[in-house]
């Protein structure tokens, strides 16, 4: 019973790429709109084509456009972050209904009080609920997302990455806002930085942290230095770190829009 898997998991899989342009060198495109959405979908798609195949699908003026395009890649960064939440919420679930069938057997034998096993019987009922509201998140956050690319009433399906991309190594740097002397150019940069500072201290530290006392505590366990309770309790921490710092990666990417979309002068 690998209580730490799903936190491994998150860890060690790859992350969507993601093409340097961010999706809005697509404004203003023109071409066989049927067509051309038509390649776009064929394959998981990317920031960049969910852009396109709104502006293919929704044809307005320049300043339109613009405020379309930060809006779609916007919607996609919180699709794919709502798809990534519940799949790994699935595996919580999963170690939720574990952790439960042992507090059952160990009350079974007399080896666990009644309030333990009310606790873990807790947690498999509000992680199962939390799965359920991850499961209507990723619904609607998908559902947004088409729209805004004009896909309803029947278009073609698209698929979306399980991962988002990955955080970069570092931050770009303030150059351009400061030279473009605009209050929200410098403010788009400042949320753009301080969602960046967040997700790193997360990517860099508390996830492996997490990730290390979870393996130490089934050690632990395996060892009997450590009870079957603190295992359980430990898994639970692991859930909420891994959450978190998806949240951060999500909200690091929708700041990065904005300041992108700020730097081309739209969607002030």
């Amino acid at each position: 019973m690998h209580f730490a898997a799903p936190l491994a998991l998150l860890l060690a899989a790859g992350c969507a790429s993601l093409d340097p342009d961010g999706g809005f060198s697509g404004v203003g495109e023109a071409g066989s709109a049927h067509e051309r959405v038509k390649g776009l979908l064929a394959k998981p798609l990317g920031p960049q084509e969910a852009v396109r195949a709104a502006l293919l699908n929704n044809p307005a003026g320049q300043a339109e456009a613009k405020l379309l395009a930060l809006e779609t890649r916007k919607a996609w960064f919180a699709a794919v972050a709502a798809r990534e939440t519940a799949n790994y919420m699935d595996q919580a679930k999963e170690a939720a209904e574990a952790g439960a069938e042992l507090a059952r057997r160990l009350g079974a034998a007399g080896n666990w009080s009644k309030l333990d096993q009310a606790r873990e019987r807790l947690f498999l009922a509000e992680a199962t609920a939390q799965r359920a509201r991850a499961r209507q998140a990723a619904l609607v956050s998908r559902e947004r997302l088409a729209r805004l690319m004009g896909l309803t009433g029947g278009k073609p399906a698209f698929e979306l990455p399980e991962r988002l991309p990955e955080l970069p190594q570092a931050p770009r740097a303030a150059d351009g806002a400061e030279a473009q002397g605009r209050s929200d150019a410098r403010q788009a940069y400042d949320a753009y930085h301080a969602a960046f500072d967040l997700a790193r201290r997360y990517r860099d530290e508390i996830v492996p942290l997490r990730k290390q006392i979870s393996e130490e505590m089934l050690l632990r366990y395996n060892g009997m230095l450590a009870s079957a309770f603190e295992l359980l309790a430990d898994a639970r921490e692991s859930i909420g770190a891994v959450n978190a710092y998806l949240e951060a990666l999500r909200d690091f990417w929708i700041a990065e829009s904005e300041f992108q979309m700020t730097m081309t002068g739209g969607a002030k």
